[in-house]
């Protein structure tokens, strides 16, 4: 509603001045139809119309395609178009200036077309990432979309709406093709970052491998193995704090040689002890220490640490976000 009556009342003041002006007073015969003059109008006009139309196409067509990489990419696509229309408005205004000046200069007798023909031709956090991306591929080649408008407008005002009609279906069937075909073989990224695009697997991969030579690492410095630490967390976790050999094989999933290999070398650094069970002589029972139960601790602080530092740039909803798409796609590995 307040929109509407800014836009009314503001209607209504430019009438009111207009009317002061006494060459935009219209007349009688101002009314008249020139059939001559609605001919060349509607020869000019309708190449301007079917070139905005089929450029207008064109974006739908690239916006279907933008819409099937998902909602992070579409939300990062959106948000540097915010910022785009702003920079274009500059191209677009000045097109309009330029089909003004060279339509006067033309009426007037003046040739100055010239002069606009030898310029030079010269693209969160997550969503962040991709709109800063999108945004410095259009950036690097908005000067282009400045001479195209230039020469468009241009040659609009010099009366000839052919060409840029035919530019604008050659903009069209690029950016169609582009928005097709491309993707099949650069990707979301492009060419710029051909070298970081990976799978989703592989990217995942490397995630695993940084943070399992991290935990080795960890695990080093405590002259320890990962292979031990499961069993001491393993242990810690079941009832009364033990379990039988057998157990550990199926809990670790590991041959019976490597988990007793595991336990005699746990056993010598005082972190688990081993004896049999008193009903049955032939089963080994192995049981964490005191020492044990304080290793799986710090192992515990070191994981929490670990865990936070990989998602140390991630909001709460991102995290959110991000267990929930990690779960889904373990679930759907079953």
């Amino acid at each position: 509603v307040a929109t509407l009556m800014a836009q009314g009342i503001s209607c209504i003041y430019c009438f009111v001045v207009l009317r002061r002006v006494p060459f935009l007073k219209l007349k009688h015969q101002d009314f008249a139809i020139d059939i001559s003059l609605a001919k060349r109008l509607l020869r000019l006009g309708m190449p301007v119309m079917f070139q905005d139309a089929i450029i207008s196409i064109g974006g739908m067509v690239l916006q279907s395609v933008i819409n099937g990489f998902g909602v992070l990419f579409v939300a990062g696509f959106t948000a540097t178009n915010k910022l785009y229309g702003i920079l274009e408005t500059a191209a677009i205004s000045y097109g309009y200036a330029i089909s003004t000046f060279v339509a006067q200069n033309k009426g007037a007798g003046k040739d100055i077309l010239s002069l606009f023909i030898s310029a030079e031709e010269v693209q969160a956090q997550q969503v962040l990432q991709i709109a800063h991306h999108y945004l410095m591929i259009m950036s690097t080649f908005l000067i282009i979309l400045y001479a195209l408008h230039t020469y468009r407008s241009a040659l609009q005002g010099m009366g000839d709406t052919v060409i840029p009609m035919v530019s604008g279906m050659v903009e069209f069937g690029m950016r169609v093709s582009a928005a097709i075909f491309l993707p099949r073989f650069i990707g979301q990224k492009g060419g710029i970052d051909m070298a970081d695009h990976v799978s989703c697997g592989i990217l995942m991969k490397q995630i695993g491998d940084e943070m399992q030579k991290r935990a080795d690492n960890k695990m080093r410095s405590w002259d320890m193995t990962m292979a031990q630490a499961g069993a001491l967390l393993a242990l810690n976790d079941a009832p009364e704090k033990q379990l039988s050999m057998k157990q550990l094989e199926k809990v670790l999933c590991i041959a019976q040689s490597t988990t007793a290999g595991i336990i005699s070398r746990l056993e010598q650094k005082g972190l688990v002890e081993g004896y049999a069970d008193a009903e049955d002589k032939r089963i080994k029972l192995v049981r964490i220490t005191q020492a044990g139960i304080d290793r799986v601790l710090e192992t515990k602080r070191d994981m929490i640490h670990s865990e936070e530092m990989l998602l140390s740039g991630l909001t709460e909803t991102e995290r959110d976000i991000l267990y929930s798409l990690l779960k889904k796609i373990k679930d759907s590995l079953k």
